[in-house]
C-alpha cells in the first residue's frame, strides 16, 4: 500500500512547520538566577532571595532556592562579602550541573542603600546589578542617565508578587530555614486604599517586610526578563 502524505502536507513548508512546533524544547545550558537585597536600615535586618527562573512552553516557574535574613547591624563591607561569596557558590553550583550562571543582582537602594550598592559593586564588578528606589506612587521608572537605576513603586512589587503566587509559579521549597517567615511576613501585609483609590501595601505594625520586599525584586525582574535562554539580560546594556 502507498501512502500519499501530499494529502495532509501539501508542501515540504507545512510539514517542516508542524514537525518544528512538536520538537521538545531544547534544553539550554545556561541558568538564570535572579538576586533580590532588601539592604537593611538602623532597625531592619538585610535579606536576601534568589529565585531561578525555568522557563517551558512560554510559561515561568520561580524556584525559590535561598532565602537569608542576616544579622541586624552587619556592617556594610561585610554584606558585600556575603554576595560575593554567594556569587562564587551559585556559579559553582551550576557548572556541577555542566551549566553556566547568568546572576542579576536586584538591590534596593532606598534611603542608605546608595553606599552598599557601591561596596557590592567593587566586590562583584562583572555582575548585572540593578539598583531600584523603592518608591510611592504607580508607574515603574528606569533613569534617564542609568538604564541600571530603577524608580518602582512598592505597591506595584507586592502586587506582582500576590499574583506570582496566586498564579502557582513560584515554588517554595523547605530548603530554607526563612520559608514560614516569608509566608508570615505575605499573611500580616495589610493594603489600604486612599481617598483618590490608590493602594497601598505595608506591613502590620511591629511587623517585618524585609524578606517579601527581597523577593518582590527578584519575581519582578524574573518576570520581565520572559522566556530566554542564552547569556543575555534583558534592556539596559
Amino acid at each position: 500500500m502507498v501512502y500519499d502524505y501530499n494529502c495532509w502536507f501539501p508542501s515540504d513548508g507545512p510539514l517542516r512547520e508542524w514537525v518544528a512546533a512538536h520538537e521538545p524544547p531544547k534544553e539550554s545550558r545556561y541558568i538564570h538566577y535572579f538576586c533580590g537585597c532588601d539592604l537593611g536600615k538602623k532597625r531592619d535586618p538585610s535579606t536576601i532571595a534568589v529565585i531561578e527562573s525555568r522557563w517551558a512552553h512560554g510559561k515561568p516557574t520561580f524556584l525559590v532556592s535561598y532565602l537569608k535574613r542576616f544579622r541586624l547591624s552587619m556592617l556594610y563591607t561585610d554584606i558585600a562579602s556575603k554576595l560575593q561569596s554567594m556569587d562564587m557558590q551559585i556559579r559553582e553550583l551550576a557548572a556541577k550541573q555542566e551549566k553556566e550562571a547568568v546572576i542579576t543582582y536586584i538591590l534596593d537602594s532606598t534611603g542608605l542603600g546608595g553606599p552598599i550598592c557601591e561596596l557590592v559593586e567593587e566586590k562583584l564588578p562583572l555582575a548585572d546589578i540593578r539598583r531600584v528606589y523603592i518608591t510611592g506612587g504607580i508607574n515603574v521608572n528606569i533613569a534617564h542617565d542609568d538604564p541600571h537605576e530603577y524608580h518602582w513603586p512598592k505597591n506595584q512589587l507586592i502586587s506582582g508578587l500576590l499574583a506570582a503566587f496566586d498564579s502557582g509559579i513560584i515554588k517554595l521549597t523547605r530548603q530554607s530555614k526563612e520559608i514560614d517567615a516569608v509566608i508570615d511576613e505575605l499573611s500580616n501585609f495589610e493594603i489600604k486604599i486612599s481617598e483618590e483609590g490608590r493602594d497601598s501595601y505595608n506591613a502590620a505594625p511591629s511587623k517585618h517586610d524585609d524578606l517579601v520586599v527581597a523577593l518582590a525584586l527578584a519575581v519582578a525582574f524574573a518576570s520581565l526578563d520572559g522566556d530566554s535562554s542564552g547569556p543575555m539580560i534583558w534592556g539596559g546594556g
